[in-house]
């Protein structure tokens, strides 16, 4: 029974056969202790955050990260650290020791990421009352790379079968390595490929333009029981790299096989509006989007015959 005493409140458990007295500053903090919630001085990361996390990420692809991250946020706070002491200052000191070990702008906002929805998550638990703004770090803006024509040819005629087809498919769809490796023949229809298993756990269909389908029907004719079965993700990064080198751009780090996907984004955001093109790629936020594609100078000229018509 909660009792007041002195300037604090006392609340009782039996534990064992054995009664245990607790004291607390609010009426409210001793009720929750009788009542089994963890009071808030008493919520500390190491015992709330792997519960939350299996929660919030549970049966969704980023789980095993999200649980990887978790872990290690604890041990870097501690596990005795309480919930209410997870404020602003303190994820500025964490975002500090981050830097210092050189994490890249876009490593250290995923981790702070997950700091942001267990403490959202807190605030539904009535842990705490509001969640610390997070301060997550800018992405730099790296160089742009988009394939041309020649160099496209160049690459694929540099590639074997089937990583030559696998690699048209990338190129013509825009999906992602992972997308592509988990595709089944019943996920094809009416020229259409549905990707379910994604990056944002959201399906997504794109019509399939001639090569992906030519691209496909190579693989068919063989036999295999998936798309693209003998593809592996380690040796198609390998075969990547030999038909890069034989292509002339080995000297260049950004043209890496996720470039393939920036290259049908910025052929596209030529000719179809910004929200289709964020349907194409199945991203989030336009934002996303916007970081996809690549245009230059050249194709802003295309404004030109709007503002000359306005001057004749």
């Amino acid at each position: 029974m909660v009792t007041p005493r002195g300037g604090s409140w006392q609340g009782v458990v039996w534990e064992d056969g054995k009664r245990v007295r607790r004291s607390f500053k609010s009426e409210q903090e001793a009720r929750d202790f009788e009542a089994g919630l963890p009071a808030k001085q008493h919520a500390t990361v190491g015992a709330m955050w792997p519960r939350w996390s299996e929660v919030i990420w549970n049966k969704t692809r980023n789980y095993r990260n999200c649980a990887r991250i978790t872990l290690e946020m604890i041990a870097r706070l501690g596990p005795s650290m309480p919930i209410i002491g997870v404020d602003r200052k303190c994820v500025r000191r964490l975002i500090e020791e981050l830097e210092d070990e050189g994490n890249a702008a876009q490593t250290i906002n995923s981790k702070l990421s997950v700091i942001s929805k267990l403490m959202t998550y807190a605030v539904d638990e009535d842990i705490i009352t509001q969640a610390p703004k997070i301060p997550f770090r800018r992405i730099p803006v790296g160089r742009v790379r988009e394939y041309t024509i020649e160099e496209e040819d160049r690459i694929v005629g540099h590639l074997e079968p089937p990583y030559r087809q696998f690699t048209i498919f990338l190129l013509y769809t825009g999906c992602r390595v992972g997308e592509a490796l988990a595709l089944r023949w019943d996920d094809i229809k009416d020229d259409v490929v549905t990707f379910w298993r994604t990056k944002t756990d959201r399906p997504r269909s794109v019509p399939l333009a001639q090569p992906a389908l030519t691209a496909l029907s190579y693989m068919r004719d063989r036999g295999y029981s998936c798309p693209f079965e003998p593809v592996v993700y380690s040796t198609f990064n390998k075969h990547w790299r030999t038909a890069r080198a034989a292509a002339g751009l080995g000297h260049d780090k950004q043209a890496v096989a996720h470039a393939l996907r920036h290259t049908l984004a910025t052929r596209l955001a030529r000719e179809i509006d910004p929200f289709r093109l964020q349907m194409w790629l199945g991203h989030s936020t336009p934002t996303m989007t916007k970081r996809y594609t690549h245009l230059n100078v050249n194709d802003l000229k295309t404004g030109l015959t709007v503002l000359n018509r306005r001057s004749t």
